[in-house]
């Protein structure tokens, strides 16, 4: 079996864009990354995330929020700032345990 690619931090960040777009979130969240994270790692069908939000009719697209919006600036540097930079298996989970205190308080998400 081959193994799986690194994770590129800009597939997670756009992932996570695209899963709030399609729940019809105007806000990327740190529950929106945990949630890319499992679906690029093919833990959690897309499918799962609940009914799509049809974007005819919306005017905008989600934006990132201010914690994922410095989380995102944080990271990029982590990875050199390079747009195929990937995360190493100790960033990913220190990357994944920094997300789940950022969301430690939202009950309104689930969470992967």
């Amino acid at each position: 079996m081959p193994e799986p690619e690194p994770l590129r931090l800009v597939d997670l960040l756009t992932t996570a864009a695209s899963i709030a777009d399609l729940l019809g979130e105007p806000e990327i969240t740190p529950t929106h990354l945990l949630q890319a994270m499992a679906v690029l790692d093919g833990t959690l069908a897309v499918e799962a995330l609940g009914r799509p939000v049809s974007a005819f009719g919306r005017r905008s697209r989600a934006e990132a929020g201010p914690a994922v919006r410095e989380l995102a600036q944080r990271w990029w540097a982590k990875v050199g700032g390079v747009f195929d930079g990937t995360l190493s298996d100790a960033q990913r989970v220190r990357l994944e345990a920094e997300l789940r205190a950022l969301t430690a308080g939202d009950s309104a998400q689930p969470q992967p």
